[in-house]
């Protein structure tokens, strides 16, 4: 007789139309977003992720294959121990529960692991509010007719597949991936019976107390064997609510978070995985303090490393120093107008009786000093202007906006002088490269670098030091870097980071032809300021070698706009007022009013009362400064 109605009630059942058709298996399983941000290097290897959900947390689709059958067999005991015997609805318990439901306020539920799946496929299938959070009568009919169109169309493997990666284990947890490394931080193959068991009662209870889960998963593992030990549940149950689990990969995570967008996003990159890894961890051994990150690209602009602290903000992301990059280009050009050099005399201001204690070539300035404190004085006026106007046309009217860009222009200024943006996306499409630097001057403006380890690829600048922290640029064999550093002793940080650096593969030395154009000279200093050594120029535009740039003096007597007083020649004949230029240059000529008084860097001037214009030319008759002043004296 039972037989009998259960067969009378599967009539019913399968006579009823069909709510929806069932989808393809394909389309469930690739229509599935996972909520990840994923960045992968240049052999699709993942980097990093980010969790960005919408609404659940999911990650990507788990294959059934990857289970370990003690674990699918856990599950399967806990919500369908007949999976794999009925055709989509157990009668017995479908009955049973009916009839308990129909006369019994303690409700029963009967919903086979295919009627489970039926129902996340339709929303109208869903469980109703307006009736406690439960299906009505009629829509459990209708759930056995779909788990039934279900099963005729997908095989069990795939039912069973695609309810273990669309079902809700707690909280957002979507999916055996998401349950399994949000509550265990492991991957799906990797879990135990224990964990297996509190997954599985989570099923049918996602947000049960953790003590309710801890009773039913030791009820659970009882079943399956009757000595089981369920000691490991408590502690494993006390992290089931610590909150949203970290990313699973971190190696580029800085470079990650450039990515816009919501999860299902996964973003090809040129980083090199490797290097990458081994930046980080030179990274790792020091103190966290000091928030060191840097950047590597290779000649073509392409990013191979990037690493920053996990804190936000990325300090690579910050804008650079105002007019640094700006500078870095006037120096640049002005290397390639022949109007500064390497041997070039520089000094930080007028000195006192010793003019050899204060004074120093650039290359030497360019050792001991960051690029921002070197002394150049008005030797870039001239170039600030133009340089400004091509980074505009390279980077932004208010030039560089974060580190990635002034490197690229680093890059070009020391490579072969074409601008191109730093790309790190292999999705996107290059810009076409801009000529910035004749190679030429960009390999003269590269060898004034300080070299590392005495390799000469191998070349470091530091641009700014300061108590809060130092930036600091490095060209390493083929590829571009820069690097910075927080707190004081920041820039030894950073030197010793490039020399590491140096010393492994980014560091090897390709061989480097050397332009046409450039060549190589003896250079001997005024005063004996530094021993005679070799430097590069670019032929036929030598700056003064040795020597102090006619263009770097300026009038230090009288000052601008200043009333000196020559009333003493009334008393005293031989009474002069002295017009003082620094450097003190022989060949710097001066004129008054629009008249050439005389040459020399200092000279005599009998005083008359008056206002007067006083200009001083270098040796070609270009002016280099110029003052307005007064004069107390006799008509």
């Amino acid at each position: 007789m039972k037989r009998r109605s259960l067969a009378c009630v599967a009539l019913v059942v399968a006579s009823l139309p069909v709510a929806a058709l069932t989808p393809p298996f394909e389309v469930i399983r690739d229509g599935l977003q996972a909520s990840t941000v994923r960045l992968t290097d240049r052999n699709d290897r993942v980097l990093a992720e980010e969790f960005r959900p919408y609404q659940n947390l999911r990650l990507e689709w788990t294959p059934l294959r990857t289970l370990p059958q003690p674990m699918l067999r856990t599950l399967l005991m806990a919500e369908d121990q007949r999976f794999f015997e009925h055709s989509g609805v157990d009668w017995r318990a479908f009955v049973a529960a009916l009839w308990q439901n129909l006369w019994s306020t303690r409700l029963r539920g009967a919903s086979t692991l295919s009627m489970q799946m039926a129902g996340m496929l339709d929303p109208a299938l869903l469980p109703r509010a307006d009736h406690g959070g439960r299906r009505t009568i009629g829509q459990k009919w209708d759930q056995a007719r779909a788990a039934a169109e279900l099963e005729a169309n997908w095989s069990k493997e795939q039912i069973l597949e695609a309810y273990l990666n669309l079902a809700v284990f707690r909280g957002q947890l979507q999916g055996i991936g998401a349950a399994a490394w949000g509550l265990f931080r492991k991957a799906p193959a990797e879990l135990d019976r224990a964990e297996a068991a509190i997954l599985a009662v989570l099923l049918r209870a996602p947000d049960a107390p953790p003590r309710r889960v801890e009773q039913r998963a030791c009820r659970l593992l009882r079943r399956i064997a009757r000595d089981a030990d369920c000691a490991p549940l408590a502690s494993l149950v006390a992290g089931l609510d610590r909150g949203a689990p970290p990313p699973r990969h971190t190696a580029a995570a800085a470079l990650l978070a450039r990515v816009a967008g919501g999860g299902g996003q996964t973003v090809p990159s040129y980083v090199d995985g490797g290097l990458q890894h081994r930046l980080e961890s030179l990274l790792g051994t020091i103190p966290a303090g000091r928030r060191t990150a840097v950047a590597i690209i290779d000649d073509d602009a392409r990013v191979r490393a990037y690493a920053a602290p996990n804190a936000r903000p990325d300090p690579l992301a910050e804008r650079p120093p105002a007019e640094l990059a700006a500078r870095l280009l006037a120096l640049a050009r002005a290397v390639e107008a022949g109007t500064v050099g390497a041997a070039s005399l520089l000094a930080e201001a007028p000195p006192g009786d010793d003019p050899l204690v204060r004074w120093r070539s650039l290359r030497g300035w360019l050792d001991e000093v960051a690029f921002a404190a070197v002394p150049f004085g008005p030797l870039l006026e001239q170039q600030l202007g133009s340089s400004r106007a091509v980074l505009a046309g390279v980077a932004g009217v208010d030039g560089p906006a974060d580190a990635l860009e002034l490197l690229g222009l680093i890059a070009s200024l020391s490579g072969d002088g074409d601008w191109r943006e730093p790309e790190w996306r292999r999705d996107h499409v290059a810009a076409k490269p801009q000529r910035v630097l004749p190679p030429a001057a960009a390999y003269v403006w590269n060898r004034m670098w300080a070299s590392v380890n005495g390799e000469d690829c191998n070349r470091w600048m530091p641009l700014t030091i300061a108590p809060e922290g130092a930036l600091a640029a490095a060209r390493l064999g083929r590829h571009s870097l820069l690097a910075r550093a927080e707190g004081e002793g920041a820039a030894d940080v950073l030197r010793a980071l490039v020399t590491q650096l140096a010393g492994g593969v980014i560091g090897q030395c390709p061989a480097q032809p050397v332009p046409a154009g450039v060549v190589a000279r003896e250079v001997a200093f005024d005063w004996a300021a530094e021993a005679p050594r070799t430097e590069w120029a670019i032929a036929g535009r030598e700056a003064p070698a040795g020597r102090v740039p006619p263009g770097l003096a300026r009038i230090v007597n009288p000052g601008a706009r200043s009333i000196v007083d020559g009333r003493a020649v009334e008393t005293d004949p031989d009474f002069r007022i002295e017009f003082i230029a620094w450097p003190p240059l022989a060949g710097l000529r001066w004129r008054l009013d629009g008249r050439e008084v005389g040459r020399g860097g200092r000279l005599r001037w009998l005083p008359r009362a008056g206002l007067y214009r006083l200009e001083l030319l270098s040796p070609d008759g270009s002016v280099v400064d110029r003052v307005e002043f007064a004069a107390r004296g006799p008509l």
